[in-house]
């Protein structure tokens, strides 16, 4: 490898470590070659009367290559070995960012026959380009009051990183069901639990990691637990909690319920509101909400329950005035505005209901966690060999590629990302 300590100082930002004010700072050579002897000797004739000599050691270091997010260290020695003491009056640095001298040092530095000082430096490397220092050392030695110790290094990255996936559809969904358990929904909770067969079978054969809980339009507790893939009978489960009764208040306050709901018992702490999953509301009722704050307040606070895209406030309701109840107007107000969809109470059958209901309640993965940290945060997105360069997003915190909605590769499509990484290392 080429011996990084002569190289210019071209290629990085350059600091001043500046303690001499009464000179100008040296040029750095150009050449490989030096006139500075790394072992200054004697003249010949050796003086009659005292002297100051000084030996540093090692004059130069090369870093070599130094793995990115890596330290290296080392300490220069100098000594005085004449028979009169050595005055160091001025230092004068000179160096990249990424090298830097750690030790300080009062002047002027007086050292008696025999005597040594230490100057440390550290090579804390950030990127891939080369660094160099440069200490000038001013003193009173006999023959070479000016001395320079050098030393230099290039950042590198361990190699190239491909991870591959195959869009398989496999998204995670956590959907709230808030049920109207007032005295004229008992048609509407039978037909809906009857149907829950198909809202299952669909997320099922979608490959959706799901979450579904119920809470009804008067209580925000949870209605026989949290039903997952993994429940033994996810159908009757479902079934059961959806036929909630028909003693429950005549004030329905669905989408109240739903905010208590989801900062209570389904608050992000307790596992349910996942951050890597789609969030569906689905308010069942067949009278209009009456639930106290301005829907503005409630729209605000279900908008930033999640990223764009990752939420739906679904409403099935009286959607006109053929229905022989209310409409439920503000809760197709929301749906229209959240993204989600409205869909009759009156119906006879809810087995179309049921999944669209379901599609509307999980969107293709749009999250490709990392194998391995991205140097400097860059990465490169591939659908089926071809480069895509908008509607994603590489998130650090999570190390992964995040899709928008819209731009989410369709089920069988190939995703590669590729990026260059670094090894980890044991910092000094």
């Amino acid at each position: 490898m080429k011996n990084f300590i002569w190289l210019l100082l071209a290629t990085g930002c350059i600091q001043e470590y500046d303690i001499r004010k009464d000179i100008e700072p040296p040029v750095a050579p150009d050449v490989v070659e030096t006139d500075v002897p790394k072992d200054p000797v004697l003249p010949v004739d050796e003086p009659e009367e005292p002297y100051a000599m000084i030996l540093v050691e090692p004059f130069d270091h090369d870093f070599g290559y130094l793995e990115v997010g890596c330290t290296e260290t080392y300490d220069v020695v100098v000594s005085s070995t004449g028979t009169a003491p050595l005055v160091i009056e001025d230092l004068w640095y000179i160096n990249s960012l990424d090298i830097s001298m750690t030790s300080k040092h009062k002047l002027p530095i007086v050292l008696e026959p025999g005597e040594q000082t230490i100057f440390s430096f550290e090579y804390a490397e950030d990127d891939t380009f080369i660094d160099v220092g440069r200490l000038y050392i001013y003193s009173n030695a006999l023959g070479f009051p000016e001395v320079m110790i050098s030393h230099g290094g290039q950042g590198v990255v361990s190699g190239e990183q491909i991870d591959v996936y195959e869009q398989g559809g496999e998204s995670k969904s956590d959907i709230l069901f808030v049920i109207d358990n007032s005295c004229s929904m008992s048609n509407e909770q039978n037909n809906l639990a009857t149907n829950s067969a198909l809202f299952v079978d669909e997320l099922l054969m979608s490959g959706v990691d799901f979450q579904i809980a119920v809470v009804t339009t008067d209580n925000p507790s949870i209605r026989g637990g949290i039903i997952t893939n993994s429940t033994p009978d996810v159908y009757s489960e479902l079934s059961d909690a959806i036929v909630a009764g028909t003693v429950g208040s005549a004030i329905e306050m669905g989408q109240e319920m739903a905010k208590k709901a989801l900062e209570g018992d389904l608050r992000p702490s307790s596992g349910f509101q996942r951050t890597d999953a789609f969030l569906s509301v689905i308010i069942v009722s067949d009278e209009d909400d009456f639930s106290l704050s301005s829907d503005t307040e409630y729209y605000d606070y279900f908008f930033y329950l999640k990223d764009p895209g990752l939420f739906a406030f679904n409403s099935v309701v009286s959607t006109d005035s053929l229905c022989p109840s209310q409409v439920g107007a503000r809760y197709m107000a929301q749906s229209a505005l959240l993204g989600g969809v409205s869909l009759s109470a009156c119906a006879e059958d809810w087995g179309s209901s049921a999944s669209i209901l379901a599609e509307s309640s999980f969107i293709p993965n749009i999250y490709f966690p990392l194998s391995d940290d991205p140097y400097n945060d860059v990465v490169e997105v591939f659908i089926n060999g071809i480069r895509i360069t908008e509607g994603w997003v590489y998130v650090p915190a999570t190390n992964t590629v995040t899709f928008d909605v819209e731009y989410a590769p369709d089920e069988g499509e190939l995703v590669q990302i590729s990026y260059d990484y670094t090894e980890e290392c044991v910092q000094e």
